[in-house]
């Protein structure tokens, strides 16, 4: 792993070790990166309304001398920032696989592709992690999400004697994705863009008795570890033995000229190395949520940091407000003194008697009004509540107080225009999905050697077993996630167009209309008319290549006839004779084709139904032939009728002249 270069990241494990370790200081990291405190001020304030509880009597706070101040936290923000998060991740996640084709036929291995990416994202829980991204990127202004190999994960694969005589289990391994925190990720902070950082190091938690059984040699350096918890209060004065969980950092260094394979390092501490050799994933295999830069800095800007100063001083409205009901709740009398006032009580009446005084009033006692909420603090916490709800681009639809007679459409309408407000979240969130699954694939690219299965699931939810290696993935070059329409998102939505796609004839069967209202794609429905236009367009793309095209009798020969006439509208290709005489001979083919084609037969491939056949003409007195309304191309049959003779006056019966 040495270098010629000075590069400290070339240095022997054990002084990298303590080299990365003295950045872990608190200090360091404050000192080195800008947007801490704001990140740990966000945190706290997001999980405020929790941390903060003195009792478990009451919600309330108290403050002041006596307690006398009550601390009133109506967390709004947090409410706005959940409404967001429920937007940004309703989508249900998927994806589809690209290949990188070759001579060889990969339609089996984009199969496998797909089914592994669903299969990894319902182990992994990625919905729910996708979930704890988002919420983290909202809150502290950015997140990550981290895909690794686990060698100890997967099922067992064989057992082995170990040096001390000692059985050792190998697993197959498997691919684990998970979201550190941004306490848990260090890294250079004055490199804004994420792809031009060199390395990364995450902090995760590992069971310490698992990495004795995986390490036996460094058994006596993991029990001196200490455990993750121990800055809290140990009760039983226990060691260090009996904290199961211990830290262990992962640092990723990619290739690069200094280091052309790149390095991967991880350790506990500087004793206790467990693996330093070149980085076999090639990259960093973490990926950073950033939806809103900051200039200079490779952190984000958190949302939650537009909502916090209108919801402190909603709080503090709040609690104004809350301290004066509280303390003057109870009615206040005013009795004058020498009122000589005395209560009497009757059956259940209630009889004050007083001696009338020579002033105002003659000395009847009086409630004293403190009740009473100055008006500008009412209005003031309505103002700061709208502006939350301005900035955090939450409408009433999304909040679900629109009146009931509201339409779908509207609703919708709404629903897309917030939606369209975190566009830039909906992108990188996009991306961040896409970089992971394909991270997943990459991994079991690189590590998975023995025959794995994999869940396919066909039609009518059939699942079926198939069995794969990591070089079977070898074709797939990319990962791309599947969009759905913003108005998909929404009830009113799909109801919406599941209306206009019946009336429009998309939609042919109750099954479709369903499937709409269900949320999903309108791909489905449409498979029929995109995959026509998907084979016009690679027919268009291999007929300007000079290759040949071959129609068929199914195809959509009109359709079919007016996108290749778009080839000839150039005039380079109008020029080049061969060239233009292929183009229109496939179209000429298509003519031929759409004449000589059984009616029929067209019918039921444009439609997937039986047409309806006209009424056949009763058959003529004689028994002729019926005659044929129309031939196979639409014409009237080309038939003379016979010509009646006229009628002649028949005979008289009785002989007599007529």
């Amino acid at each position: 792993m040495r270098s010629d270069q000075e590069y400290w990241m070339s240095l022997e494990a054990e002084q990298l070790a303590d080299r990365l370790i003295s950045r872990h200081d608190l200090s360091y990291q404050t000192s080195n990166n800008p947007v801490y405190d704001m990140v740990v001020r966000n945190t706290y304030a997001y999980y405020s309304t929790m941390l903060d509880a003195e009792s478990y009597m009451t919600s309330l706070n108290f403050a002041g001398e006596q307690g006398e101040l009550v601390k009133m936290s109506v967390p709004q923000a947090r409410g706005l920032v959940r409404a967001l998060l429920t937007l940004l991740t309703k989508q249900k996640l998927a994806f589809n696989a690209i290949a990188l084709i070759k001579d060889s036929d990969v339609q089996e291995q984009v199969r496998i592709a797909n089914a592994l990416s669903r299969q990894v994202s319902k182990d992994q829980n990625l919905d729910k992690k996708r979930a704890k991204l988002v919420e983290r990127c909202l809150v502290q202004g950015t997140s990550f999400i981290k895909t690794s190999w686990r060698s100890d994960m997967g099922m067992p694969r064989i057992v082995q004697e170990t040096e001390d005589g000692d059985e050792q289990v190998l697993y197959e391994g498997d691919v684990e994705i998970s979201t550190p925190s941004f306490f848990d990720l260090h890294y250079d902070h004055t490199v804004e863009d994420w792809e031009d950082l060199d390395w990364a190091e995450a902090r995760v938690k590992r069971n310490r008795w698992s990495l004795i059984a995986q390490h036996p040699e460094l058994k006596q350096e993991i029990m001196n570890l200490p455990g993750c918890s121990e800055d809290l209060t140990n009760i039983d004065g226990d060691s260090n033995q009996d904290r199961d969980k211990v830290y262990v950092w992962e640092m990723y260094h990619k290739p690069c000229p200094a280091l052309p394979q790149g390095r991967m390092l991880i350790y506990a501490s500087t004793k206790c190395i467990f693996y330093d050799d070149i980085n076999k994933y090639g990259k960093i295999p973490i990926e950073q949520l950033k939806p809103e830069p900051i200039e200079g800095v490779g952190c984000g800007y958190a949302m939650l940091s537009n909502l916090l100063p209108s919801q402190e001083m909603f709080d503090h409205s709040m609690s104004c407000i809350a301290t004066n009901q509280s303390a003057l709740g109870v009615q206040n009398i005013l009795s004058p003194n020498g009122s000589n006032i005395q209560v009497r009580e009757l059956h259940g009446m209630n009889f004050i008697d007083y001696d009338p005084q020579n002033i105002p009033g003659g000395g009847k006692p009086e409630k004293l009004d403190l009740l009473n909420t100055a008006p500008e603090v009412n209005k003031f916490s309505e103002v700061l509540l709208g502006h939350m709800q301005q900035m955090s681009g939450i409408n009433a639809a999304v909040r679900g107080e629109l009146p009931a007679s509201t339409s779908g459409v509207a609703i919708a309408t709404l629903t897309t225009n917030a939606l369209e407000f975190l566009w830039a979240y909906s992108l990188d969130i996009m991306s961040c999905m896409e970089n992971t699954i394909m991270n997943s694939i990459t991994s079991y690219k690189k590590f998975a050697r023995t025959e794995r299965l994999v869940r396919i699931t066909g039609k009518n939810f059939k699942t079926t077993a198939k069995e794969f290696q990591g070089s079977d993935l070898d074709p797939i070059v990319s990962i791309e996630m599947q969009e759905v329409n913003p108005l998909m998102q929404t009830i009113a939505g799909r109801l919406d167009i599941a209306e206009k796609s019946l009336d429009k004839g998309l939609v042919k069967d109750m099954q479709a209309y369903v499937s709409i209202l269900d949320g999903q794609p309108l791909s489905v429905i449409t498979e029929g008319e995109q995959s026509e236009n998907d084979l016009i367009m690679s027919e268009n793309e291999r007929l300007a290549e000079g290759q040949t095209v071959i129609p068929m009798s199914i195809d959509k020969h009109a359709l079919h006839i007016y996108r290749h006439k778009s080839l000839l509208d150039d005039p380079e290709i109008r020029n080049n004779s061969p060239l233009a005489q292929q183009i229109q001979q496939h179209i000429l083919d298509h003519l031929k084709l759409a004449r000589e084609t059984d009616p029929m037969l067209a019918a039921m491939a444009a439609t997937g139904t039986m047409p309806e056949m006209p009424p056949q003409p009763p058959p003529m007195q004689g028994g002729g032939p019926p005659i044929e309304a129309e031939n196979q191309m639409g014409a009237q049959p080309d038939m003379a009728l016979p010509t009646a003779e006229q009628a002649q006056p028949a005979d008289d019966l009785l002989g007599r002249d007529i």
